[in-house]
């Protein structure tokens, strides 16, 4: 598999950045499936503001469940760990390093893109997560 992807083009830096991120990857999803209720309070915190402005809800957190809320017809709302998008995250941050990495050259642009393709996953995952809880609670 490294000398395919030798062979189109990746070079030896790019393995270097791509096999740390590919770890990374894989430790936060085995501590995501893992993960008490509370720990991945951090990730939860943007998207239920996200929704509570949207929908003009206030969220509060309660240990052990997640951000929860009652919308206006009287029914729970809870934001939890699954709703977190981290799979998501995951594949697009992998999806967009592998697609990129290869273009640039130089070990100081390569860590560039590398730190900016994990802000503008986290964003995206972020944003994905709001629009479809948005969606499901306006169903």
């Amino acid at each position: 598999m490294i000398t395919r992807a030798l062979s189109r083009g990746w070079c030896r830096a790019d393995l270097l950045l791509m096999l740390p991120s590919l770890a990374g990857c894989t430790a936060f999803y085995l501590w995501l499936r893992q993960a008490p209720p509370d720990a991945p309070r951090l990730l939860l915190a943007p998207i239920a503001h996200l929704v509570g402005v949207f929908l003009g809800m206030r969220f509060d957190w309660v240990g052990g469940d997640g951000y929860c809320a009652f919308a206006p017809s009287g029914i729970p709302i809870v934001i939890e760990k699954s709703c977190s998008g981290g799979n998501f995250f995951i594949m697009l941050f992998l999806l967009l390093l592998i697609t990129q990495l290869p273009r640039l050259y130089g070990g100081l642009h390569q860590l560039a893109l590398l730190v900016g393709l994990l802000l503008f996953s986290v964003a995206a995952a972020v944003l994905a997560s709001s629009l479809r809880i948005i969606a499901s609670i306006s169903m």
